[in-house]
Formats: C-alpha cells, structure tokens, sequence
C-alpha cells in the first residue's frame, strides 16, 4: 500500500508523545529553576518551553508546496547550558500527500563565547502520488549573535527509485527497402513503439551554509542572511552541486518567515517563500519571566530541509517490432496506397516505373485526383518539357531537390529514391495549377521558362483548395507566377516557399475578389529579381497581393525572401480577415513595402519586423488605411530603410486602430536619405496610442513627425516619442508646413485631439540643420485642437539646431522662426478654440542650441475676437536646462489664457545677441492665472538677463530680477 497503517497514525502518536514528553519535562523545568542562582545571573536560571506551530513552505527543486504541523518539546534541560529535545514534523502538501520528520537533537551553550554548539540526528519520511520513501538524517550546528554555520547530510534508505507509470505509445513505422513498382512505391515496413516509463527518486546529499544577522527586529527578533552550496544526488541523475541564498526574519515572539533562491543543474533555478506562526514565544525566558534574547536561540528550530527531495525522472526507449510488412507506402490521409504516374524524358511508356510517360501532359491527364496522385519527374540534360495543366490535389514533384511524404502515419516521412539530385527537368512553357478541396495541390522542384511569352510562367487557381509551389526556378518576361481566387466559398491556403523568379514587373502575385479565404497566404524563402531585356534592373512588384470583397481566415506572411527591384505590395478592398499581417526578415535593393486597406477590417496585428529595404523611390515602409479598422496593434521594428520620400510612413484617413501604433528600433536613412524619416498622419481617425522609440533617423525635411489633420482625429492615449538613439535633419526637403526643417514634429490641428498627452523624452540627440530656411529641434503645435494630460519635453540630451535667423515677431507663432524647442497652443479660426490641458513642462534637457531662439513657448489667439480662445489649462514650467542660443533664451509669450503658473527656473541660459528670459503678457485680455517665476536662473546674456512684458494680468506672485513692464497705455 502507499501508506502502512503506522504512518497515516503518525498524528496520533506524535499527539501522545507530546503529552506524555510536556508533563516531564514541566516537572524538570520546576526542579531546576528551584535549584539555579538569581534571574540577573545570565548563566542560568533560565528555560526552554514546549510550543507548537504552523508553518506554509512553497514549492522548490524536489518538492511541492506544504503546510506543516511542528513540535518542539525539551527532554531534559540545564537551564541557560544545555538542552535535550525531540522536533517532530507532520507535513500535507497540495495533493493531501502525508509526509513526517522525527528529530532528535541537543545544543550546549559555551558560557565564555555565548556561542552555541549542537546536533541532532533525524528520520524522515514522505509520500507522493505513487511512492513513498525514507530517509535519515544528521547535522551539526554553531549559533552565535553574529554568525551561524550548519552542515546537513541526508541518507535516503531502502528503495530509492520507484517506478511509477510505464506506458508504451506507438511512434508509428519504421520505412526501409523503397522500390518502386509499377504505379506503386513499395516499402518494408516495421512498427515501433516507445516504452515511457516515468520514475521517482530520492535524492541524498549534504548542505553547507553559513549566515549572519543583518539587523535587529524588536527586542530580541533579528533578520538574518545565509548562502551556502549543496549538493544533491540519486539513481537515475548525475550529481550536482547548487547554490543557495536565503533570508528568515522574526518580525514577533511568535512569527518567522523566510524568502529563498537556489540554482543547481537538476532543478534550475527556484524561488521558495515561508511563513509560520509558533505558540507560545520560542524565545527562552528567566524564571521570573523576562525575555533573555541571548539565549533564546536555544529553542530554536533546527535549520534543514525537512521534506525528502524527489526527482522525477522520465526514460523513453524505442522498440521495433519484430514483424514485417512488405507492400505499398499508405497515404496516412486517405488510408489508401500513394499512386505513382513517373515521366522521363524521351520515354513513349504508361506512365509506370519500369515504362514512364515521355510528357508530363500525358501523366496529368491519367493521374488520379482523390488526393493520392503523385507525378514523379526525372530529369535529363537537354530535354525540355512542354507546358501543361495539372489537375487539383495532385503533387507534381522532381528529383531534384530531397521530396519528402507522408508514409503510413501523418508523424513519419520518408524520402522519395532517387530525389535530392540537383537536376530540375525544365519546363518550356506555362504550367496551369489547379485546385481541390480533396488535397493540396503542390509543385516542386523545377526550372519553369516562358521568356518570350507576356503570359506568367505559373498561373494557379486556388479557388477550391490549398496550393504550394516550391523549389522551383521561374523564370518570365513580365509575370513569374501569378495565382488567383475569384468568387469561391472554399479557396485555401496559398504557400510560395524556396523559388527563385525572374522576371521584369511582377515575381510573385496574388489575386483575391469575392472569395472566401480558409488558410495563410505564405511567401517565404524566395529569390525574386525583377530586370528586362534592355537594362540591368526594373523596379517593378516583387510581391504583390490584391484582395478585394473577400473575407479572410488567415494570416498573410511574407518572411525571409530576397528581393531585387522590387515592392512588396499588400491591397485590400472591402475585405474582412480574421488574422494578421506579419512582413519581416526581408532583405530588398531598390524597393519598399506598402499595405493599403480601404472599406476593410482586421482582427490582428500588422507587424513588420527585422527587414532591410535598400534604395527605395517612394516609400521604406508605407501603411495607408481609409475607412478601414484594425483591431491589433501595428509594430514597425527592427528595420534598416533607405528611401527617397518617407522612410516610414503609417496613414489612416476616417479610420480606426484600436490597438497601439508602435515604432521602435529601426535605422532610417543611413545611406539614402529621405524627405521624411517616421511619419504617422491621421485624418479623421481613431488611435490609441503612438510611441516611437529606440530609432536612429537621417532625414531632409522631418526626422519624427505625428500629425493630425482633419477634424474628428482622435489619439485617446498618448504621443511618446521617447529614447531615440539620433534624430537628424539636414534641409532642402522644402516646407510644406510651413514650420521649417523640424526634428521632432507633433502637430495636433483642426479639431483634433490628444487624451494622453505628449511626451518628447530622453533621446540622446537631436540636430538639424536646415540652411537658409528655419529649423526646429522639437515643435508641438496644437491649433484649434485639443491636447489633455499636457505636454513634457524631458531629459532629452542635445538638441542642436542651426537654421536662419527670422528675427520673426512673436505675434505670429505660425512664424516664430529657429527654435531649439517650440511649443505653440493657437487658435486661427473663431469656431475653434484649442485647448492645451495638463500645461507644459521643458525640464532636464542637458543642451539646446539654436541659432536663433533656444526654448519658445507661445499661446495665441490668432483672431484677436470674442475673447480668450487658446487656453492652456495648467502651468507652463522651464527648468533645469541647458540653453545656448543666439536670439532669446527662453522666450515665453501669452495672448490669451494660461490657467496656472508660469515657472522659468534652474535653467543655465547664455544668449549671444538678445535676452536670456522674455516673457510677454502681450495683450489687455492675456491672463496668467498663478504666479509668475522667472528667479534662480544662471544667465549670461548680451541684452537683459530677463525681460518681463505684462499687459494683461497675473493672479498670482510674480518673482522677477527686474519689474514688470506695461507696453499698452
């Protein structure tokens, strides 16, 4: 049985021991407390109680979680030197497994060290699900108030290594001795089958560890650390050596806990937590019942590992059967024999083995189509095969690259003879696929020319079944392959993988309209080089794939491919799919990727990850959605792009991703550089959050840019544009803002809004340099348009800008010239006010240097009508800055509303040829309703350290080096 009837008893006997041991060792305390000297003399008159307790231990390497039942009973003591005890512990883990722990041990106090010394030696015992072993014990100890040292060995006895369960499964045949007969490939085939068999050991070994208290808890409690090294082993596994850390504190008398990590190469690593409750106090006591902190360790419960560790053990060992079966290899799909129609060049047969067919034509008109039809090609130098249709569910394989099949079982391939030659037979005309729902339809292995013909060298219909065309080599005048799915209730999935297609404007194209679609779309591992006869390249589609009024139950994975002059190109029109969008690992010269949606939905992510895009002429990466929604998130990383327009640029007009936009760790432009280098732009659409981050960008015109320009655009969390590694503009890109050469550009404009906010923060540089026209390191404009949650532009490192020298009025904030950091909350249109709530916090960027202005703040109404239109709801704060400029330092200027402080402070200005602070109060109705700060600034300034224009009115204190001036009468 797994449990004899003297160890499910063991509560009982554990219970009476208890007794029987409280009353002795009552009457010895009482007899020795008579005889010992007075409580003051530490050496004595001193005694260790009985207590019980409780305790919960998780989960580590070799046991499962318990909870525990513990006696700590003294046998005989010398109050305050020495003390006899038994430790007993009842233990039921998590799935009501009994385990127990019987100790014996006994501890001496050195009366000159105050240290104590001790052993013990223990019989332990646990049960599991199916086993039940034993164990014994011994261990040594020394306490003291500073260090603790322990040694522990455990001894597993009798049967260490219990088999649990042994199952046998089978792994299906065992394939040898291929020939092909006839139509038929025939095999010898042996099962096989695997005995698993699942065991559980005991495992000994000793532990070493060494401790010290940290820091005192209360009166006597302390927390103490240990590390130590172990080391465990048993049948069935080598030994191994671990470490150790562990902290156990008592917080109270009557609480201790504990928190553990260990590593070994049986267990790896585990974290166990413990927590115990023990009545009454552990803690020794005198006899008139004061605490004695220096002997209570005395009571203490032994430090070991009390459950018994057990490895459970798996050992798999594979057996063939001895009986053999010769006959034909079994589709494992339809039960029934593979049938084989073999062609060979020049041959006039029947399509068998010993007769093949001499056309392939021949072998696709007499192959079977219920899913068990093979045409098998050989291949010889010279010899050229006609072109041809191949029916539906049937596999048109070479021997030229390894074939592999299904033989029996859908777990075991085997490979055909004779394939993996390397020969491809060559095909001098278009190949017809055709499709089934009995089966998939597959192409493989072979070299597929029509150069002279517009028609694409592979024409498939995946209209009623799965399609695959692989290691091939296609070579055509416009088209290489081209598959299709018009108007079916079954189309499958379509796998493109290992080809190498040549041609001059489409390799590979995909065409879908109103079909319904079961399956991925998969492109993967291909070669494509687009050229024409007259020049060495052609830009043209690599990949293309047009879906229109279809629905979608897949994903679409184009992965790994190398391309050559050529777009990857992923349109949908009316389409709903049910899945994702995954482009990565491709490596493409001279061309881009671009996706469009249009009156279409998706369920899953768009993710483009890890492509290299070289010399593109428009768009690196492009993503354009009209009145279309995405239910995923979209994820642009890890991408290397060199492109002549937008190296990324993610559109969404009267659209919805409900997801997040997120754009992180690419490098843009480090060869070719762009007009632009991220762009996100949304026109009447609705997203969740944008967060750029990790990327390095080269750009003419924008480095970063997020623009909302259409009313009923609407950001519901927030913009972060965060740990850039560079951001760098050169000019010349034009201006078709109006806002120069920028940076970084967050531009919220007509009637659009942020609900969370934006962030500019911790990117390592930022420089632009734009020539002759203006330049701008970090711009947010929020016009007639709502920002809420503010805006922060933080702990940026150097943001260095060097563009003309506008010498602008501020009156114009749409023309405030070269800013190292612009912030501009207008109003140009008198049926929309813009709100900026949250205020404006620029703190902690180490340098801006402008050639112009280093830091503008500006909130204006540009109407001047019908009152205070822009409003900032929250101060504006400047601080702890780097500032080196030309122009003004830090120029803040108010037309309207500001509805909190103004907090010009800890900045490091230095102004060649202006003032290092100006604030403006400009007009009767701009108000500042807080206090005004414009103190404790280092400035080093041509014109006034600072400048302070009030015309309006300032609610609060206004802390200013030099008074307020009024300019308006």
């Amino acid at each position: 049985m797994k449990h004899p009837v003297w160890y499910t008893s063991a509560p009982l006997l554990l219970a009476l021991l208890a007794t029987s041991s409280i009353a002795r060792a009552s009457d010895v305390d009482e007899q020795a407390i008579s005889q010992q000297p007075a409580a003051a003399d530490l050496g004595g008159n001193l005694v260790v109680r009985p207590r019980f307790g409780v305790d919960f231990v998780t989960d580590g390497g070799g046991f499962e979680s318990f909870s525990q039942f513990e006696s700590f009973l003294p046998l005989w003591q010398n109050p305050g030197s020495d003390l006899l005890f038994f430790q007993g512990q009842l233990s039921l883990d998590l799935d009501a497994n009994l385990g127990t722990s019987l100790q014996l041990g006994y501890r001496h106090l050195a009366p000159g060290s105050q240290r104590i010394f001790g052993g013990y030696v223990a019989f332990d015992r646990r049960g599991t699900e199916a086993a039940s072993f034993n164990q014994l014990g011994l261990g040594l100890e020394t306490l003291g108030e500073d260090w603790d040292l322990r040694l522990n060995g455990y001894l597993p006895i009798g049967d260490r290594r219990d088999l649990v369960e042994d199952e046998r499964v089978s792994t299906g045949a065992q394939v040898s001795g291929l020939t092909f007969v006839g139509h038929q490939l025939i095999a010898n085939a042996q099962q096989a089958q695997a005995a698993v068999r699942r065991y559980e050991a005991a495992l000994g070994g000793a532990e070493l560890e060494l401790g010290t208290k940290l820091v005192s808890i209360g009166e006597a409690g302390a927390l103490r650390g240990y590390g130590g090294l172990y080391y465990y082993d048993g049948p069935g596994v080598d030994g191994s050596l671990g470490w150790r850390l562990r902290l156990q504190a008592e917080p109270t008398a009557y609480l201790r806990t504990g928190l553990s990590v260990q590593n070994d190469s049986i267990f790896g690593t585990n974290v166990r937590f413990n927590i115990g409750a023990h009545f009454p106090s552990q803690r020794a006591t005198s006899a008139a019942g004061s605490a004695a902190p220096q002997l209570a360790r005395l009571g203490e419960s032994i430090g070991r590992t009390g459950q018994i560790v057990v490895d459970r053990q798996t050992a798999v060992e594979v057996t063939v059967l001895p009986d053999v079966v010769s006959g034909p290899v079994v589709n494992p799909e339809t039960g029934e024999p593979w049938f084989f129609n073999h062609v060979a060049p020049g041959a006039t047969g029947d399509g068998t083995f010993e007769t093949p067919y001499g056309a392939i034509a021949l072998a696709a008109e007499t192959v079977p189509t219920d899913g068990n039809g093979i045409i098998y090609v050989a291949a010889s130098d010279g010899a050229e095969f006609a072109g041809f249709t191949l029916p539906g569910s049937v596999q048109l394989l070479s021997t030229g690259p390894e074939q592999l099949i299904a033989a029996f079982d859908p777990a075991v391939s085997i490979q055909l003879p004779f394939s993996g030659s390397g020969d491809f037979p060559l095909i001098g005309g278009q190949v017809a696929i055709e499709s089934s729902p009995l089966a998939p339809t597959v192409l493989a292995g072979f070299n597929i020319q029509t150069a002279n013909s517009a028609a694409a060298s592979v024409l498939a219909d995946s209209s009623l079944g799965d399609v695959t065309i692989r290691d091939s080599a296609i070579t055509a005048s416009e088209t290489g392959l081209s598959i299709a799915s018009d108007g079916s209730a079954a189309a499958g999935t379509v796998r493109i993988d290992n080809n190498t297609i040549a041609a001059s404007a489409v390799g590979a194209a995909f065409a879908a309209t109103g079909s319904q679609m079961n399956g991925d779309l998969a492109f993967s591992r291909n070669r494509i080089n687009l050229s024409d006869a007259n020049s060495d390249s052609a830009t043209g589609t690599a990949v293309a794939i047009s879906i229109d009024q279809a629905e979608l139950t897949g994903n679409i994975v184009i992965a790994d491919n190398l391309i050559g002059n050529g777009d990857i190109v992923v349109e949908r029109a009316e389409t709903t799919q049910t899945g994702s969008i995954i482009i990565s690992n491709n490596e493409s010269t001279g061309s881009g990727i671009v996706l469009s949606s249009v009156d279409s939905s998706l369920t899953g992510d768009i993710l483009i990850r890890e492509n290299v895009l070289e010399r593109s002429d428009s768009y690196g990466i492009g993503i354009e959605s009209e009145n279309s929604r995405i239910d995923g998130d979209v994820i642009i990383s890890g991408n290397v792009v060199d492109a002549v327009d937008f190296g990324i640029a993610v559109g969404h007009s009267d659209s919805e991703l409900a997801g997040e936009l997120t754009v992180s760790d690419n490098v843009i432009g480090a060869e070719t550089v762009p007009y632009v280098g991220i762009l996100n732009l949304n026109a009447g659409s609705g997203l969740e959050q944008v967060t750029i981050s990790g990327n390095t960008v080269a750009a003419e015109l924008v480095g970063i840019g997020v623009v909302n320009y259409y009313a009923g655009t609407d950001i519901t969390g927030s913009v972060t544009i965060t740990d850039n590694e560079k951001i760098q503009v050169s000019g010349g890109g034009g201006d078709p803002l109006g806002l120069g050469a920028t940076g970084v550009l967050v531009f919220n404009n007509a009637d659009s809004a942020i609900g969370g906010g934006v962030e500019v923060s911790n990117n390592a540089q930022i420089q632009v340099a734009a020539g002759d026209s203006t330049a701008v390191g970090v711009a947010v404009l929020n016009q007639n348009s709502q920002i809420d949650s503010g805006v922060a532009i933080s702990d940026n490192g150097v943001i260095e800008v060097d563009g003309t020298n506008t010498a602008a009025a501020p009156s114009d904030p749409s023309d405030f010239g070269t800013a190292g950091i612009a912030v501009v909350n207008a109003a140009d249109d008198d049926a929309l006010a813009s709100s900026l709530n949250g205020g404006i916090t620029i703190s902690g960027n180490t340098q801006i240097e402008s050639s112009e202005y280093g830091t503008v703040v500006v909130n204006s109404d540009f109407s001047y009508v019908n009152g205070p239109d822009a409003e900032i709801a929250g101060s504006v704060t400047v601080t702890s800055n780097g500032v080196i400029s030309v122009d003004d330092g830090v120029l803040v200027v108010n037309f309207d509303a500001i509805a909190g402080s103004v907090i010009v402070s800890g900045n490091s200005i230095s102004s060649d040829e202006d003032d290092g602070i100006d604030f403006s109060n400009l007009t009767p109705d701009s108000l500042v309703d807080g206090d005004l700060t414009l103190t404790g600034n280092a400035i080093a300034a041509d014109g006034d350290e600072v400048k302070c224009t009030n015309n309006g009115t300032i609610t609060g204190t206004v802390s200013s080096p030099q008074p307020c001036q009024r300019t308006f009468p």
